[in-house]
């Protein structure tokens, strides 16, 4: 029960992250192109236009600010391990990595060794 909550968890997660791939160029916060595909496909039903805003409301009603702080979050790690990357770091360790996707993502971290532990 307690690991079936926290799969939902990660795949919220994740299908938060790809709903803000959705937004304009320019006006979102992350681009993370590869979440969509983390996910089962039952899930991608809520990227449909008229569901994916409700779903984006009903998650700011059950709790608020969670999605601007989920989002923020990532884009505070990424700019750092960016920002480290180009100090020349040469090795990553992603500690709780559920659905992930920074291993793919993060411009110049094919060049580093990287370690996903979860």
């Amino acid at each position: 029960m307690a690991a079936d909550r926290m799969v939902i968890g990660l795949l919220a997660a994740t299908a938060l992250r790809a709903t803000e791939s959705y937004h304009p160029k320019g006006e979102h916060i992350i681009k993370d192109r590869f979440a969509r595909d983390f996910l089962p496909p039952v899930w991608r039903l809520f990227f449909l236009p008229g569901i994916r805003h409700a779903s984006i409301a009903l998650t700011e009603r059950r709790g608020p600010g969670a999605l601007g702080m989920l989002l923020c979050r990532t884009r505070y790690i990424d700019d750092a391990l960016c920002n480290a990357l180009e100090d020349g770091l040469d090795q990553v360790v992603n500690l709780g990595v559920g659905f992930d996707t920074r291993a793919y993502r993060i411009p110049g971290i094919e060049r580093t060794r990287v370690f996903e532990l979860d």
